[in-house]
């Protein structure tokens, strides 16, 4: 009888492959990834806004409310609750969390949100390493990306009511003011550091951190960035925008200026990720999660969602698995055949 309960599934999921086929011939369709672990937050009332692998793969963090939660990988168990708080005359107001980043040895991690505050935090400790505020307090900024630059000397911010800077880890000090990006901004760093794209309401752009010099400029006053992503060896550059109907992901050739391919999707997307090994290139949408070849941009796997609300994607840095978190849920997916 068992057997023929197996085989009659069989059959049936492959008959939904088959139609699914026929609906969609541009796909190539295959059954799910393996589904390995499942995480849930405490706080019911908040969602997951930020998601990170640590650089060694050992550490799961994200964003809930005004905290960041850690697990040990891959036995999930919880090892940290990092509070993103500010105090005034000894109360203590809660901040929400936008973005968080590990730095690149993993010693330190950062979280931006509300009032423009960035934390960093010793992870092995997880006690406060420093505080960054920005003076003086306004209630409308927010830091929505942050991101460490490759030597873990300088962290990168960005947001709303708010200029993009560059800080010291060590002292928290400003170390250089790169302007205002109109809109809620969004970043992203090159893996060797002499690349910072900046999207918010306007043109991308992509800057040298150093010497704020500008190297490419792409698009035009009505694009809405909505999220970024180098290729690991920074020469293409993933772009996603905002609009009312959903504009192609582009893979821009970040010298030359071209774009080498374009991705169509059925929905805004929310956040990209590339494998560190740069075989994949993972988005997410209010349709679900896709995979994508980040050569030839051509569709791997498509796991559809359940939440209308935004997502957020990342790798372990062998590439092997992939984390989506939509909601209060956060799913570990086995992908390593797709990123060999």
């Amino acid at each position: 009888m068992n057997r023929i309960l197996s085989a009659r599934s069989a059959g049936l999921r492959m008959a939904a492959i088959l139609f699914a086929i026929a609906l969609h011939p541009h796909v190539v369709w295959c059954e799910e990834p393996k589904e390995l672990w499942t995480l849930k937050t405490d706080h019911n009332v908040e969602k997951f806004r930020c998601l990170s692998f640590s650089p060694d793969g050992k550490l799961i963090a994200a964003g809930v409310g005004h905290i960041v939660q850690i697990w040990d990988f891959p036995t999930l168990a919880r090892r940290a609750d990092l509070k993103h708080v500010v105090s005034s005359k000894s109360i203590e107001f809660k901040l929400s969390i936008n973005s968080i980043a590990f730095s690149p040895d993993g010693k330190l991690l950062a979280a931006g949100g509300m009032l423009g505050k960035i934390t960093l935090w010793n992870v092995n400790t997880g006690k406060e390493k420093i505080a960054i505020e920005h003076h003086p307090i306004a209630r409308d900024s927010e830091v929505t990306a942050i991101a460490f630059t490759p030597e873990g000397t300088s962290l990168i911010s960005a947001g709303i009511n708010t200029p993009v800077r560059v800080w010291d880890v060590d002292s928290g000090k400003e170390r250089r003011n790169l302007g205002k990006q109109k809109g809620l901004a969004v970043l992203a760093v090159s893996a060797d550091g002499k690349k910072l794209a900046l999207g918010g309401s306007g043109p991308l752009r992509i800057l040298d951190p150093s010497t704020d010099a500008v190297l490419g400029s792409f698009g035009s006053v009505e694009d809405v960035t909505s999220c970024l992503a180098f290729t690991p060896d920074g020469k293409s550059l993933a772009w996603a925008q905002w609009e009312n109907m959903p504009k192609p992901i582009q893979l821009l050739d970040v010298e030359s200026g071209k774009v080498r391919a374009t991705i169509t999707v059925d929905a805004t997307v929310s956040s990209m990720a590339f494998s560190p090994n740069g075989k994949i290139l993972a988005s997410h949408s209010s349709s679900g999660t896709r995979l994508w070849d980040s050569t030839s941009g051509k569709e791997l796997l498509a796991i559809s969602s359940k939440s209308p609300l935004k997502g957020f994607v990342t790798f372990s840095p062998d590439s092997k698995v992939m984390a989506v978190a939509e909601e209060s849920i956060i799913k570990l997916w086995d992908v390593a055949k797709y990123a060999q």
